[in-house]
């Protein structure tokens, strides 16, 4: 068992520290130290934020939250993302299922 953490575009991610506690991203980028996350309103393609991986926490139980981001033959769009963190949120409230 490892305890590395696999930052991955596409996953969904809840950010820990910050204004933005409790906050869904997907991230669009990975270096080594920071993640850059997009919510598709605020922070979008064009402008992600960048967030230190200590500052937040992958999303448990769902293995891409937008796994359309890793398809080079697809573009993402921001009203996709919008969408997929949307329907987590619902899901997370018990609103719906995946």
């Amino acid at each position: 068992m490892t305890d590395r953490v696999e930052y991955q575009i596409g996953r969904g991610i809840v950010s820990t520290a910050g204004h933005d506690i409790g906050k869904c991203y997907v991230i669009c980028g990975v270096d080594s130290e920071y993640v850059y996350l997009v919510d598709g309103v605020l922070k979008t393609l064009n402008n992600p934020k960048k967030k230190n991986k200590k500052h937040v926490r992958l999303i448990e139980g769902v293995e891409n939250l937008l796994p359309c981001m890793n398809d080079d033959t697809k573009a993402t769009r921001n009203e996709d993302i919008k969408k997929a963190i949307k329907t987590y949120n619902k899901i997370r409230k018990g609103e719906g299922t995946l």
